[in-house]
């Protein structure tokens, strides 16, 4: 049978199981891959979250009386990277290609944000990371629910199987 050589550090292993036949300890502790994507997860996650609210705080500025259903789609989308972040924290890998969307778009957000509340009167001239930020979110959107609609009917497939062969075995 497969043991694993790593261990997490809670664990302590005697001498015999952590070096195997030799009984030599083992000298390095490797990590799992969940704990190296964690601080690339909070880092992620605090840009984005920046990003969301700097946004929210420019196209909430209209006041409540303009909220429409189309306001309400535009700040689910930007709730769409944070919840495919929160669905990819396991995966280093994962956490690597969202950094390559979530990095740009926050820089952006660094440098029209402060234009934004300045009261020096020159127009943002093409907010790139507004918009990109959009298109983000909507593919993510779209992600989730794709995501969603699969696990929702493997699951469906799952328990039908198992039904299936509960009847068979029963017959």
């Amino acid at each position: 049978m497969f043991e694993p050589r790593w261990r997490l550090p809670d664990e302590s292993p005697s001498i015999v199981e952590a070096g195997g036949e030799t009984g030599a300890p083992i000298d390095v502790v490797i990590e799992e891959p969940r704990d190296r994507a964690r601080p690339l997860f909070r880092v992620l996650m605090s840009m984005q979250l920046f990003t969301s609210a700097s946004i929210a705080l420019q196209l909430g500025s209209g006041g409540l009386a303009v909220f429409g259903w189309i306001e309400a789609v535009n700040f689910l989308a930007l709730l769409g990277p944070i919840i495919l972040l929160l669905l990819a924290r396991r995966s280093h890998v994962l956490m690597r290609l969202l950094a390559f969307m979530i990095v740009p778009i926050f820089l952006g957000r660094l440098y029209y944000g402060p234009l934004y509340l300045s009261k020096t009167g020159y127009p943002q001239m093409g907010d790139w990371a507004l918009w990109i930020n959009f298109f983000f979110g909507y593919a993510s959107l779209c992600f989730l629910v794709l995501w969603s609609t699969v696990r929702l009917f493997s699951s469906f497939a799952y328990f039908a199987r198992a039904a299936i062969a509960r009847s068979r075995k029963g017959s």
